[in-house]
Formats: C-alpha cells, structure tokens, sequence
C-alpha cells in the first residue's frame, strides 16, 4: 500500500502533519492494548478449562503465553511512538525521477495499517542521511549493498512536548551545539530523552559499520561511547537481522554496576536477550565444566594483590604461551613412532613437527586426535603396501592402538594443576605472584581458560559472532591476547580511553598492541571520539588541567560550549566537619534540582566508612556494588566503580596528598573522578590537598599524533573495494572529522537494593517452562474459545504433497553440532555443542524423546507433555568418540563428533540414525532432522485410524493433520519403530532422496521428535 504523503514546510502545515501522526499512533497504540487485552482473555479462557492430563491445552496457554510477551514489546514500542513521535524530518528528491518525498524520522517507525511508514526508524539505512548528510547532493548505503543517492532538500530537527510541536530547526538556520546545549543544561534524566535524536555524524559513522569490521574507538570522557556501542548494537540487530541475533553478542564490562548501565538502554532500543557479562564471567565461562563455583572463587580486579600487574603484560602471555608450547613439545615427543610387527615407519620428525606449526590454532588434544588419523592411515598403507599377512583381529587390534596412540591422558589433565605448574616455573624465572589459592582475579582466569583452551578442549565452541568490550582501557595485553585464541571467528566494537587507565602497570597506556592484534583486515577501524557533551566548560578544564600534570600522552577533549557554576574547592580545619559538609551541599543541591550525586572516594573501605556516616545526615542509597542499579539519589562510590558513569552533581572526597600523591596513577584516578559530573562539581577536604588539584600545570602539549609513531592508521589505496561504504570507512579511518553530537548511557536504578556477600561468579539457571519464542503466526491461539477443542493451525491436510519450494533446501550455515560437553541428570541427559543443546529423555525402556534447540534458545513442554511422568532407569557410558544411553530394551547413541544420534535394538542392531553430515537444521520458526533411512525400508504415515497407514517410501507429504483436532504425525516402519513428531502445527515428510531424507515442523523453534520401538504393524 502506497505510503501517505505528509506536506508542507510551514508551522501550520508541521502542526497539522503532527496532530496527524499524533492520531496514527495513538489509533496503533489503542490497537495493540486491545489486542493484549484479548490475549490475556484467551489465556484465562485456556487455563480455566485446562486439566492435569490436558496436555493439549497447555502448549495452547504457553503459545499464548509467547505470544503475550511479544505483544507487551510492540506495546512498548507503540508506547514510546506516541509519547514522542518523532524528532527529525528529510525533505529530498531522487535525481532520477525527480519527485520530492519526505520522511519524518522517529525512535520507531510508524504506519498506518499496511502501508508504508509516514515515520521511519532512525535505524533504517535512509535514516542516516539525517545524521550524516549536508544539502544537496548526498548518499546512503544499504545493508552493504550498494549506495543510493538522492537530492536533499531540507533538514529539520523538532521539539515536540505534551503532543504539542514547541520549536524545530533547519540544520541551515540553527548550529547543532547550540540545540545541544539546551538538552545538556538539563538534568541527566532529561537529556537522556535526546540521545537518539542528537546523535551526530562521527559517531553515527561508527554505529553503522557493517558488523563483519573489528573497530576500536578512543573516546574521551563523556564522548558518549558507550552509548554508541550500544545503538551499534540495535543497529546491527535491526539491519541484519538474518546473520545476528541478540544471542550472537557478548557486552564485556570490568564490573556489575557499569553493566547494569550501559545495558539498561537496550529496551528502549528494541534489543532483548543480549548476554552481558564481566571479563571475570568471560573467563569462568569458557572453562565449562572444569570450573566448580563451590570449590574457587573470583577475586575483583580493584582487590587483586600488588603483583597482580605482572600477569596482565604481554610478557606474562608470551610466557604462558611459551609454557604451551613446551609442555606440547614434551607430550608429543620426539614423533618417531614405528610399527614393530613390520618395521616400517609410521611418523617422523617432519611430519609431527609440521602438524604442530601449521595448526596453531588447534588445541594439544585437536592436534592429537589429527596425528591419531595420519597414524591410522599409515597403519593401513603399510598394511596393504608390503604385502604383510595380519589376522583380521589383529589389524583391527593394530587400528585401535594407533588411532588412540596419542591423547590417551589429555582428558585426565586438570587446568588447575597446570596453572599451578606455570606459576612456579614463573617462580623460577623471577617473575614472583601470589599464590590464588583456588581465588583468582581476571588474569587468572585468563590465564585458566587459555591453558584450557590450548590444551586441553577437544571440540571448541563458538562463543559470540560479535563482542562489544566497554572500558577496555581498564585490562592488560594479557586478556586480549587470551579473548583473541579462545573466542575465534567473531568481530569486536573495543570502546575505552586510555586517559582513564586506573589499572597503573597493566591497563592499557595506548592502543598499539591492541591494534596490531585485532584491525587486521583491510576495512578494520581506529576511531576517535573527542568531543566532550558531559561536562561544563569548568568542569572540563578543570579536568584537563589534572590530565596536564601527567607524564603520558593523551587525547585532549573538546567540550561543548556550555557553561555552568565554578567549580568549588573547599578546605576545612576538621576531617570530622567534611562529612557535615558534604551533607550540607547535597542538600542545597537536591534544593536546586539535581537528581542525581554522587560522594566520590579512593577506595572501597574509604567509601564504606563515609556512606555509614552520611547516612546519618541524609538518605543514602544502600547496597552491594557488583548488583547495584541507580536513577536518582545519592550514591558513594569508589572511583573503581564510578567508570563510565555519570551523576548531576559529584563532590570528591578528601583527595589529599596522602591518598593522591603525584605520579600517572594519581592523575587517572583524579581525572576520572571530576569527569562524572555533568553540572556541578565541589571539592571537600581535610588537610594537605593533593598537589595535582593545588597546583596549575603548564604541560598541556601531550596529545596523541596523527603520525607513524603513534600508529593512527594511514591506509593505502585498497587495489578493490567490496562497496561505496566501505571505501568511504577507509578513507575516513584517518581524517579529521567535526566530533559533535551527545549520546550517554541511560541511567540505572536502585530500588529494592539488598546488600549480598562476596561469591563466586555464577550464572542464572535457564527457566525452561516457555520458549523462548521469536514470533509465531497470530492466528494460532487469537481466537479460541472456551468451547473451541485444540486444532492444528496448518493449512495442508494430513498427506497433502506440497510445493517444490517446501522441500527445497534452505539456505542456511551449517552449524557446528559436535557435542562439546556432557551434562547428565536423573530424568535426561543434554549434549552441548556450539549450534546448541541436545537433550535426550528416555520415556520408557524402549522409547526415548529427542529435543534440539539453537544456543540461547529454551526447551518448551510441546505435545509429547501429553505421556504420563514414569520413573525410566538407564545408564549412561562415555567412549572418546560417543555417548552411549542403555535402556531396558534399546540404546542411544550420540556420534560426537557430529552430534548425529542413532537408535539400536535390545541385540545391538542399528534401527535408525540421523545424518552425520547435517543432523540437524534450525532456521526461524522451521526445524529439519536429517535421517539415514534404509533404502529398503518401508515407510508410512499413520492417519486417524490405526489401520490408515499411507505409503511414505521416495515420496514427499505433509503427515500433520492440518484443521483438524490437534494429534502428533508420525512416521512408522516395518524395521520395528516409530517416530513421533512433536510439532504442533505444519509436520512434512520428505523421502525422495534428491533433497535428503527429513522431518520438517514449522513454525516451532526447537527438533522435538520420539523414537519407539515397538512390533512391527506392517508386512
């Protein structure tokens, strides 16, 4: 449907188009509350006629339930839509065609009906005009798929309050600052209102790199950085929805505070599901099953000990990986490995030498498991090419010593003792550290799953497509080294500021390791943020003036023009009277509209002892640091936990030279601290005031160049260019760029705060009572009744054949599915691999329920929930190369390598398999289960009735029982099994060998099929 046309330019023409659009959204809002008003009837209605044995009506009330929560999200969007509609406009005419089009530009797109938006997302490609272009002529990218141009006519930037149209700006008539400067004079929960419509050209240039790029990005304080990174985020999710999901990213942070910030934002940009976690959380994750959260225990970073700089280097790394090196070295020997029974040869010197070098990539174990196959191989040549005689037990004999020959103690190994071992022969060496006595700090860790990793994992996963790192000033070479091995093929978006390194010795001092490790390929990244939108003009020169009295290199700020009140340095005679004094000032603060201050201290005991006393004077916000979430009040913080955020008011306590002699480190923690404050800034102190806040520097010429010494990137010409966005990252990779524009995390809370002991990292347990759905079809559940029995949704009655286009292959990346861990309960078993988690239930001694979902994905109940709970006992055994589940009158096997299960009778004989190619295939809302089939086995659906079985055998047919009372398909054989299927909707068989041989069930998001033995039904 063609898109309403919105004109005119004048303020009567705007006020009309907004009180227009203003009816639109809400008619779309009053729509969707209606609708989930509705949903929550059908659920009721679902739920009160629902029994304990009424299997049925529960996968309907969960549907449903799925169903609910994506509706309050669209809720929520519709929500924002209508408080605020949108903030920019577009005024253009394609040159080709000459016709003059507008858009107006919102935080969500809004239409009317089907047709096309009369609000666009400022996601969408076109959007970026608005942040990027100039008048005239100008272009835009899509999705990396070539540039389009257009004429651009107008650019118009509005202020729209309580539905009613204040003032707009045309980009040629009004400076950009100058509108900044009225949002930023407000309080921080205002501001935080503006941050997508004042996003400006350098950072909108980063939010849109194509996410295949690694990019790093030197931002000063209050830059907006973080925030970039996370409307990177909703950018990438909203324009290549097909390769990312929110489970594909990783947000890394150095603690729970600073996570709970810059996360906070993601609703209000559309992103769910997004795994953040600490760099600690990292770590303890990519040891699996080797770390015990009972047994160790993690030591915060800002808690480490005095030598804990040592392990963050780049020496310590190239030690540990030395250490790898050898230990591989003296495991695999010298590679002269003979065949005694005939004296031939079977590894050499040169050959295990070149295993070893040209797989750097791979694990001890990996490379042992590769020269385990050439030994196999040369076993068999020598074999047949002498013309030696071997008994056929004895060959065999003979293949499974040699295809085992190395390796055989590698899973025996524990990357505890082997750290341990590391450690002292760093001992040995000089290079002294505490011991961690089962407490370890992120370099231990680190260091942990390194050794894990390097040698000791057989089957890796693939962790993350992209990961977003925040402050990564704050950890050493060590962890990027280690992030760089263990977390292969993905792309990283690397925010900090090397100004506010407080991580004296082994943070990060400038970018050129950094650099030289991850912007590798031809398009990758440096940028520089260096515009400042936090601070006032004082508070930002008082600042630089800290960062002067350093002896290091900087990236100097450029502070928007806005001024505000000095900021105030107050001495008192008595340290008992500052706590009196800071009260004092809160007070007069929160009088004048400030919502949110923060008591800044050196350390964590320093700042407990203050929070206690200032309690006794006014509400202070309690609570644990590593969950603490904030909006308003007042916090006392470390500087340690204040990274990366911001507060209306800051007052630092008691900064004397005492606490902050001179020296770098001093000057970091300093800088950081006057950098939270956005309106006001005081200085309350006791004593002798440290000399870096007493004294003015006269060192202000420090900066960073761009020149071959300091490593900015200088590109040469590329010889091919993928597209016109790519050429035009490279060729602004290293110029100069007008830096405006203010983005800023949004806030956090501190309602219902609980003060928790110090633990182990630990990870929430998954709830599997719903699926963790992507949206399924509306009508499925939209309209039951109380009265309505459960029908299946499809459209294709039971052996329907369907279209070519159903069968065909779907395009898709093959996942990796060998299982990389074992994780065995009393009631199933699951296997987990980097494509995502297999469970396997045994139902009965002869029957066992299948399920499969991608990674980040939950189990759901589905029909099989239907079946009786029954006490199954089975036995579990672990071979190198398969998972072996007994049952009374079968077994089940998992292939490891592939993740491929196969079925076997009381005697052993094999009745079924899954393809060891491609098990399994899951795509949006359509799962596949490839089966290897006996070319002369027999194969039929079973219909209704028990006798109704229909020929399957190099044939395709929908076998679900679509409009019909809702029953399981399913597929029998004359081998002595049968399959059930547990989709709930479209089930197609697909025999004819052209495509493979698969189970299709659509829409559902996880492979949920039971296989039974049972006496053959058919002659």
């Amino acid at each position: 449907m063609k898109r309403k046309q919105l004109t005119g330019i004048s303020q009567e023409a705007e006020e009309r188009n907004l009180q227009e659009i203003l009816g639109i959204a809400k008619e779309n809002l009053h729509r969707t509350e209606n609708f989930l008003v509705k949903l929550k009837e059908d659920m009721e209605d679902i739920w009160q006629n629902y029994e304990v044995s009424d299997k049925e009506t529960l996968v309907l009330f969960n549907t449903a339930e799925a169903q609910y929560q994506e509706t309050l999200k669209d809720l929520s969007r519709r929500e924002r839509a209508r408080k605020k509609p949108y903030f920019g406009r577009i005024v253009f005419s394609d040159p080709d065609v000459g016709d003059e089009e507008s858009y107006y530009i919102g935080r969500v797109g809004i239409a009317e009906g089907t047709s096309e938006p009369v609000v666009i997302d400022w996601r969408a490609p076109i959007a970026s005009v608005y942040y990027d272009g100039a008048l005239g002529r100008v272009s835009y990218e899509v999705n990396d798929n070539g540039a389009r141009e257009l004429d651009l006519k107008r650019k118009r930037t509005y202020e729209i309050k309580d539905d009613t149209l204040i003032t707009y700006y045309d980009s040629d008539v009004v400076a950009t600052d100058e509108l900044l400067t009225k949002y930023l004079s407000q309080n921080k929960k205002a501001v935080l209102g503006e941050i997508i419509a004042t996003i400006q050209q350098e950072q909108n240039a980063i939010i849109r790199k194509s996410p295949r790029l690694n990019v790093i990005v030197q931002g000063v304080a209050g830059s907006g950085k973080t925030t970039v990174a996370m409307h990177r985020i909703s950018y990438i999710l909203y324009n290549y929805e097909e390769e990312f999901r929110p489970e594909d990213f990783y947000i890394i942070g150095s603690n729970r505070i600073l996570l709970n910030y810059i996360t906070s934002v993601l609703p209000d940009l559309d992103v769910y599901g997004v795994k953040q976690m600490t760099m600690e959380q990292l770590f303890v994750r990519l040891l699996y099953d080797a770390w015990d959260k009972h047994t160790y225990r993690v030591k915060p970073l800002n808690k480490a000990g005095d030598t804990a700089w040592k392990k963050g280097t780049e020496e310590w790394f190239a030690d540990l990986k030395f250490f790898c090196e050898e230990y591989e070295r003296v495991y695999f020997g010298d590679g002269e490995v003979v065949l005694e029974e005939t004296g031939g040869r079977l590894m050499s010197p040169e050959l295990l030498a070149s295993v070893l070098t040209n797989n750097k990539r791979m694990s001890m174990a990996q490379k042992a498991e590769t020269l385990n196959e050439r030994l196999v191989a040369a076993v068999e040549n020598e074999i047949q090419g002498k013309g030696h005689t071997f008994p056929k037990k004895e060959r065999e004999r003979l293949l499974r010593f040699y295809g085992a020959y190395y390796g055989k103690s590698i899973d025996k190994l524990s990357v505890y003792e082997l750290y341990e071992e590391f450690l002292d022969s760093q001992w040995e060496m000089g290079k002294e550290v505490e011991d961690p006595q089962k407490c370890f700090d992120v370099y231990d860790l680190a260091a942990l799953a390194y050794l894990y990793r390097r040698l000791i994992e057989c089957d890796p996963i693939r962790e993350a497509s992209h990961v977003v790192i925040d402050e990564a000033q704050d950890f050493g070479m060590m962890v990027y080294e280690v992030m760089h091995f263990c977390l292969k093929d993905c792309t990283y978006t690397i925010m900090g500021d090397v100004s506010q390194n407080i991580h004296e010795g082994y943070g990060l001092s400038d970018w050129n390791g950094i650099r030289e490790l991850f912007l590798t390929g031809d398009y990758d990244c440096f940028e520089t943020l260096k515009k400042s939108y936090r601070n006032t003009v004082e508070i930002s020169e008082y600042a630089s003036d800290i960062l002067a009295h350093g002896s290091f290199e900087i990236y100097p700020a450029e502070p928007v023009l806005r001024h505000g009140n000095p900021v105030e340095v107050k001495a008192l005679r008595r340290p008992e009277a500052v706590v009196k004094a800071i009260a004092e000032r809160v007070q007069r603060w929160q009088e004048n509209g400030l919502e949110s201050i923060a008591i800044i201290c050196k350390n964590d005991e320093e700042a407990g002892w203050v929070r206690r006393k200032l309690a006794k004077e006014v509400p202070v916000v309690e609570g644990d640091y590593e969950t603490m979430e904030f909006q308003t009040g007042v916090m006392v913080l470390p500087i340690f936990y204040t990274k990366g955020l911001e507060f209306d008011g800051v007052i630092l306590y008691c900064p004397t030279k005492e606490h902050y002699p001179a020296g770098d480190g001093s000057v970091k923690l300093l800088y950081v601290a006057a950098t939270r404050a956005l309106h006001e800034l005081c200085v309350i102190y006791a004593g002798d005031l440290s000399d870096i806040l007493s004294h003015k520097s006269t060192n202000h010429n420090r900066s960073f160049q761009a020149t071959e010494g300091s490593r900015l990137p200088v590109y040469e010409k590329p010889k091919e260019l993928k597209s016109e966005k790519f050429a035009k990252d490279v060729k602004a990779t290293g110029e100069e760029r007008a830096r405006r524009g203010y983005i800023g995390p949004k806030q956090i809370r501190t309602d219902d705060l609980k003060p928790k002991d110090d633990g182990p990292v630990t990870f929430p347990e998954k709830k599997r009572s719903l699926p963790n759905a992507r949206p399924v079809r509306k009508k499925m559940v939209a309209d039951v009744k109380k009265s309505d029995a459960p029908i299946n949704p499809s459209p294709y009655a039971f052996y329907t054949m369907p279209d070519a286009t159903a069968i065909a292959p779907q395009g898709h990346t093959k996942g990796n599915q060998s299982v990389r861990m074992v994780i065995p309960t009393k009631k199933y078993v699951e296997c987990i691999s980097a494509y995502g988690t297999l469970r396997l239930t045994p139902i009965s001694g002869k029957s066992v329920r299948v399920q499969f979902v991608r990674s980040g994905e939950e189990f759901y109940d589905g029909q099989f929930a239907r079946y009786p709970v029954e006490t199954v006992n089975f036995k579990i055994k672990q071979e190198p190369k398969r998972l072996i589940i007994q049952l009374q009158e079968m077994s089940v096997s998992v292939d490891k390598q592939s993740g491929a299960v196969s079925f076997s009778d009381a005697k052993g004989n094999i009745l079924l398999s899954e393809e060891k190619k491609e098990p399994r295939q899951l795509e949006r809302l359509l799962n596949r289960v490839y089966f290897a089939f006996d070319k002369k086995e027999k194969l039929k659906a079973q219909g209704v009735l028990k006798d109704d079985l229909r020929p399957l055998s190099g044939k395709a047919y929908y076998i679900s029982f679509g409009q019909k009372p809702l029953r399981q398909a399913q597929v029998v054989s004359d081998k002595g099994y049968r399959i059930l299927c547990g989709g709930e909707a479209s089930v197609l068989f697909c025999g004819t060998g052209v495509y493979g041989c698969f189970i299709q069930e659509n829409p559902v998001n996880q492979v949920d099929y039971c296989f039974q033995i049972e006496e053959s039904l058919l002659s």
